[in-house]
């Protein structure tokens, strides 16, 4: 549960959060302490630095998002997008500890590779702080290389198949957490063949099934099933892989 509270003299917006239970019965003795969170700080990096020739910061914007999968979604600061000032500096506000800090819109061709506070990757783990604590010395790094795998599906009689989901994800079950990019999820296009773009270097797996319920494809029990019958392959940096999939039944 999350509230916002009135506006403060400093015109910063305080929040609180908790976690009850509700099973048909009042609840009480319930009490909430007001936060007004905390500021990021940082700058936008392009590497190689030749390749921030021809864009503009204004072309970015980043956002802090609650690493809990389960935290209330609060507006005016618990998850806001910012662009780039013109010199590639940025100013957050966050809520809760810890977030995760995301790209919300890149040039053509780039992509998010990494994450820095203070020369710590903290793209996965996240951003921890403490309340009233600004946070200086983030580096969201932007790349004009990527990794990523294509491939198409066929079904036993290797005839091509042209409606599945395939999904790629880490060998490694630590990285199939919350807004993970170790995992994603592609549908195949006209021609039946699909993309999945900017993983990060790595170990990964790789599966084609007929039909996915809407968020399976982030649930780790659901993942572990799928090991044995996926098929495994290595992404280099800057690597586009190609595999070919059979079709299968995830039960």
């Amino acid at each position: 549960m999350g509230m916002m509270g009135p506006r403060g003299r400093d015109d910063d917006p305080e929040a609180a959060f908790t976690t009850v239970s509700v099973g048909g019965e009042d609840v009480t003795g319930v009490t909430l302490i007001g936060t007004k969170g905390t500021s990021l700080r940082g700058q936008v990096v392009v590497q190689p630095a030749s390749a921030a020739t021809g864009i503009k910061a204004s072309d970015v914007s980043v956002n802090a998002m609650v690493k809990n999968p389960d935290a209330p979604m609060v507006f005016m600061g618990g998850e806001m997008r910012e662009r780039i000032e013109d010199d590639w500096t940025f100013e957050l506000k966050a809520l809760q500890s810890p977030v995760l800090i995301r790209t919300f819109r890149t040039p053509a061709g780039y992509s998010l590779k990494a994450v820095l506070l203070n020369g710590a990757d903290v793209t996965d783990t996240g951003v921890v702080f403490k309340s009233g604590e600004p946070v200086t010395g983030l580096q969201v790094v932007l790349s004009s290389t990527s990794s990523g795998v294509t491939g198409g599906v066929t079904d036993d009689h290797g005839k091509p198949v042209v409606d599945y989901a395939a999904i790629v994800f880490s060998e490694d079950s630590a990285k199939w957490g919350f807004m993970s990019r170790h995992v994603t999820m592609a549908r195949p296009d006209q021609q039946g063949a699909f993309q999945a773009k900017n993983l990060p270097p790595g170990r990964y797996m790789a599966i084609a099934v007929e039909a996915v319920e809407e968020g399976q494809e982030t649930d780790p029990e659901f993942l572990e099933r799928l090991r044995s019958l996926a098929t495994a392959f290595s992404l280099g940096e800057g690597e586009q892989r190609s595999v070919a999939l059979k079709i299968v039944q995830a039960y």
